[in-house]
């Protein structure tokens, strides 16, 4: 990718390592590595009991609007029952970020859904939960229900500027999962974008709070020779 005189050009290393269950879908971290799941807007993951993925369950990543990198987790499964099974515990853990939060979530139909609310691409999520339900026959059992840690990944509208002086561009780049997953890691946009300024790419851009243009390159050593972290 080229280089410019627009802001800060950042390279960064990939995020808080997380742990994975193999066999979930999106893109997981290359070579049997820790690190979060990357999902992708309409392109649910499933969810887990153990080594086997429940048949319908879902794991979502819901931008607010088009384009954004601002949105919420959709999750749902039907728990492995057996018929005319009564729910008594319910326990559910999710974490941001390392920190858990409140989510909103419930049960009917013989469904468990939910919502995790204020996430933002890039965040790590963590899913765990653990019921216990009665059978028909009065006998007790647990079930523990999860999933790889997630990293939500934005897909970005053509044409957007972000506030900056370029624009999102599509541009197909022929890449290892490796070098896909480490650049998303850092631009927390999916691969094949690209953020063009006058002719020059970028691998990633966001503008900071303060109104200062960050300019990624996913790269493993630096331009300045020091290591900055964007968000």
């Amino acid at each position: 990718m080229g280089r410019g005189g627009f802001g800060r050009i950042l390279s960064l290393f990939s995020p808080r390592p997380a742990t994975v269950i193999s066999g979930v879908g999106g893109l997981a971290p290359p070579n049997g590595s820790d690190g979060p799941v990357h999902i992708y807007p309409g392109d649910p993951v499933s969810l887990y009991e153990g080594a086997v993925a429940l048949p319908g369950s879902s794991l979502l990543f819901v931008p607010d609007s088009p384009g954004s990198e601002h949105g919420r987790i959709e999750w749902q499964y039907t728990p492995p029952w057996p018929p005319g099974s009564q729910l008594t515990s319910d326990v559910l853990t999710i974490t941001k970020n390392g920190r858990p939060v409140q989510t909103t979530h419930g049960f009917k139909n013989g469904q468990f859904y939910g919502t995790i609310e204020d996430v933002t691409a890039g965040d790590v999520i963590g899913f765990h939960h653990e019921t216990t339900a009665v059978d028909a026959r009065g006998d007790s059992f647990v079930n523990v229900i999860s999933g790889a840690d997630v990293m939500p990944i934005r897909i970005p509208m053509p044409g957007d500027s972000d506030g900056g002086p370029g624009q999102w561009v599509k541009k197909n780049e022929s890449m290892s999962d490796a070098s896909r997953y480490y650049q998303e890691a850092v631009t927390h946009v999916q691969k094949d974008w690209v953020y063009a300024v006058d002719g020059t790419m970028f691998d990633g851009f966001f503008r900071s709070a303060d109104g200062v243009n960050h300019f990624l390159e996913a790269r493993a050593t630096t331009i300045s020779g020091s290591i900055a972290r964007a968000r």
